[in-house]
């Protein structure tokens, strides 16, 4: 069985492809191809090595009169390559991650009749599915609410596929946080890091109680000089600049602050663990907002705008959680319970049936 995994750019579209690519190996004698973008994380977050990838020009559409036509070029490229790739590596199912890197490999899976399985992580589908819907046999969501923006198409709830350490970590997690006084609070803005949540927990660092620890991923960018805004701090800390086996930082946190990608959400579900969501205020659609308000109403976590942050309150925020047993106790519950930790087994049910020539 041969599958391409098609999109990328980011580690939120990259990692649940991961998940997939490890789970079907496991179920399957399958061979891998990721089809990735120029521009992104992809030669990062793929292990080198483990499977084929191709990176494609994958530029964005852009209306924009002065940049239209380069645009264009740019996509008539991309489903070029991705036409050559598939005619001589001939494909039986072709899986989109969502992200602007998938366009033209699901349009040239289409037009050479190869089924394409859609993976939507977000409660509102992004532009990139909604415009490919057409084309699949089958979109894969991890929200129920999402299916309400894809009437007309095959649609059905799976999870969010996450890659299998995290999974196995999260299954067997143990409370590691012995011998540290106070909390530990996990920061993380997404794989290439969020500035402003950076700047707003140096500017908490003096409001804080009950927190005996930070772990904080402050993406390549920021590193520099976040690590060097802890100095002096008076709290135990590690910054990093990326993290790869993230389910080691989970062990280890009692309460999270993030961003509400939908891979964060789902590792941070998976894990049953506490969470401050603080959705990026300009996400296209503002889609990370509908992710956290799915979290903050199940309890699992509270939801704050980054417009009314500053760093007392959100230092009386993380101080309150922190320092509170109880409701800590309550909202990982609430978490876990909205987490499918069978996803990647779902969606990887389907791609196989697709593969075989039945339905997904």
């Amino acid at each position: 069985m041969r599958v391409a995994i098609a999109g990328g750019g980011t580690g939120g579209h990259l990692f649940p492809g991961v998940a997939l690519a490890e789970e079907l190996e496991s179920r399957a004698d399958a061979q891998i191809l990721f089809l990735g973008s120029e521009e992104g994380l992809d030669a990062k977050v793929i292990p080198e090595g483990r499977w084929r990838m191709e990176l494609l020009s994958s530029p964005r559409l852009r209306l924009a009169p002065s940049e239209i036509f380069k645009s264009l070029r740019g996509l008539w490229r991309a489903y070029r390559q991705s036409r050559r790739i598939f005619d001589s590596w001939r494909p039986d199912v072709v899986v989109g991650l969502g992200g602007f890197a998938a366009a033209m490999p699901v349009v040239a899976a289409w037009r050479i009749r190869v089924p394409v399985l859609l993976m939507e992580q977000n409660v509102l589908p992004g532009r990139t599915t909604r415009h490919l819907a057409r084309f699949a046999a089958e979109i894969d969501c991890q929200f129920e609410e999402s299916l309400r923006y894809l009437r007309g198409h095959k649609a059905a709830v799976t999870g969010n596929p996450i890659r299998r350490a995290i999974r196995e970590a999260a299954l067997g997690r143990r409370d590691l946080s012995h011998g540290v006084k106070g909390k530990t609070l996990l920061v993380i803005g997404g794989s290439q890091g969020a500035k402003r949540l950076n700047e707003l927990v140096l500017e908490a660092l003096p409001h804080l109680a009950g927190v005996g620890r930070i772990l904080h991923v402050a993406g390549e960018r920021d590193y520099g000089w976040v690590a060097a805004g802890y100095a002096g701090a008076g709290v135990e800390h590690r910054v990093y600049p990326f993290f790869e086996a993230m389910e080691e930082l989970y062990a280890e946190a009692d309460v999270v602050l993030c961003r509400a990608g939908a891979t964060t959400f789902s590792e941070v579900a998976a894990f049953g663990l506490p969470s401050i969501m603080v959705p990026f205020p300009f996400a296209k659609d503002n889609h990370q907002d509908l992710n956290a308000e799915v979290m903050a109403r199940a309890g699992g976590a509270l939801k704050a705008d980054e417009k009314d942050l500053d760093g007392p309150k959100l230092g009386g925020m993380i101080s309150e959680l922190a320092s509170d047993g109880d409701r800590l106790a309550r909202m990982a519950r609430c978490a876990g319970k909205i987490a499918i930790p069978d996803a990647a087994a779902r969606v990887a049910g389907r791609v196989i049936g697709l593969a075989s020539g039945g339905k997904a």
